[in-house]
């Protein structure tokens, strides 16, 4: 068969020769058991490489898959580690959730806080008076200056030292109730099952113009641009040309193109692909799109379609302990006084701390610091009714989990706003 495609005529054989050989092969019992057995073989084969290349598919997705993972997580361990290093001078706190702290936690608080520093040795005393008073977490975010005076803490600086640290503690554990990731929630646990990547679809078709739109020559193709990993994602991808002279084709590796050329165009010709995606995949399911198919010298544009792929995954390991109060455990009375007495406290305090230009944050803020400009624009918006107040946690979501485990850690902006004057506040290392 080989010579009969050689260039020179003579040396191509007689066709008298072609005849035998067909001859001596139709006689030849084994040849037809050869040829099934190659056949045969030829089919197990590319069940084979099909099986193959859909594990090497599914091995690439999962690689792709932890790869991103172990860069997010080492991504959020640097930032831990830079918090860490902040806060190693930092006293730790017994549990996350005061609501359920002990009075023996409650004295291991004021050890941290009170057990160091030349100059809060004097104030170490107070954890075992507070032991003996049996306060506990519950009891101690909500302490008076009457209370503490009962107590037996005549000192008015000592008082106004324990005050301002009880309320570090409450604005540190009113964000710890308020805000994820510290509490879980089954909305976050969904998320966490689940991840979004985008992937775009770019839908055309090749195209030879030729003299017409009888002989004209194209056939449709799909090209994928977006995350390496969305890629894997596609199961198969149908071509339909919606005439009967072309087959419905259905691809299951890339690139995605029909293999044959469709000759001419048909009236209002179209091509429709379905794109289908893998069993991880939540949703979408399919994408399907339609293509119209117009003769030209030039051709048609492509058409770019954007999926975002919701990919279900397994469900990790939470750290968080489940022992954990959740804010449906908390006493709704209790939370409601510990709010009260920490908007009164800020308020009282904003009366008597003045806020300097430079200290503000926010428009407000600064506009409220020009009190003396009654007549300018400042004063219009400090009299207007919908006046904006800084967000209590504003701050808290930038900060990391780790950052929960000290009260002197993290301050939230009413923390800022609250805090007590460096001339009254004796400064604890």
């Amino acid at each position: 068969m080989r010579r009969c495609w050689v260039t020179e005529p003579r040396e191509r054989p007689m066709f008298k020769h072609i005849l035998s050989t067909l001859q001596s092969m139709s006689k030849d019992r084994k040849l037809p058991q050869q040829c099934n057995s190659f056949l045969h073989n030829k089919a197990e084969w590319r069940c084979e490489i099909e099986a193959t290349l859909e594990r090497l598919k599914k091995l690439e997705r999962d690689l792709s898959s932890k790869e991103q993972e172990l860069k997010q997580r080492e991504r959020r361990l640097k930032m831990w580690e830079r918090k860490l290093i902040e806060q190693s001078n930092s006293p730790l706190l017994p549990t996350l959730d005061i609501y359920t702290w002990t009075e023996e936690q409650v004295y291991f608080w004021m050890q941290q806080v009170f057990g160091t520093g030349d100059g809060t040795c004097d104030m170490q005393r107070y954890a075992d008076l507070f032991k003996e008073n049996h306060i506990t977490g519950k009891r101690l975010l909500l302490l008076t200056d009457d209370d503490m005076r009962d107590m037996g803490v005549r000192s008015k600086g000592h008082a106004m030292h324990l005050k301002a640290e009880i309320e570090k503690l409450t604005n540190d554990y009113l964000g710890f109730v308020h805000f994820p990731p510290l509490l879980k929630d089954e909305l976050e646990k969904e998320v966490e099952q689940s991840k979004t990547v985008n992937l775009e679809l770019v839908f055309g078709y090749h195209w030879k113009p030729g003299a017409g739109a009888s002989d004209c020559k194209w056939k449709a193709y799909l090209e994928l641009d977006g995350d390496e990993i969305a890629v894997t994602y596609i199961k198969d991808v149908i071509f339909n040309a919606n005439r009967q002279d072309a087959e419905v084709l259905r691809m299951t590796k890339p690139p995605f193109v029909m293999d044959k050329w469709v000759v001419g165009l048909q009236q209002n010709q179209r091509v429709d692909y379905t794109v289908n995606y893998e069993n991880d995949v939540k949703s979408p399911k399919s994408t399907r799109h339609s293509c119209p198919v117009v003769w030209s010298h030039s051709g048609g544009q492509d058409e770019i379609k954007t999926v975002a792929l919701v990919i279900e995954t397994a469900a990790s390991h939470n750290d968080w302990n489940t022992s954990e109060k959740t804010p449906s455990d908390i006493d709704p009375k209790w939370m409601h006084n510990v709010r009260q007495r920490q908007m009164m406290t800020q308020k009282s305090q904003q009366k008597t701390t003045p806020m300097t230009s430079s200290d503000a944050r926010t428009l407000p803020q600064f506009l409220s610091a020009h009190e003396s400009q009654e007549s300018s624009y400042a004063a219009a918006v400090r009299r207007s009714p919908n006046r904006f107040h800084a967000s209590p946690w504003s701050d808290s979501r930038s900060s990391s989990p780790t950052t929960s485990l000290s009260p002197n850690s993290r301050r939230s902006a009413w923390g800022q706003r609250a805090a007590v004057p460096p001339a009254l506040h004796p400064k604890a290392p």
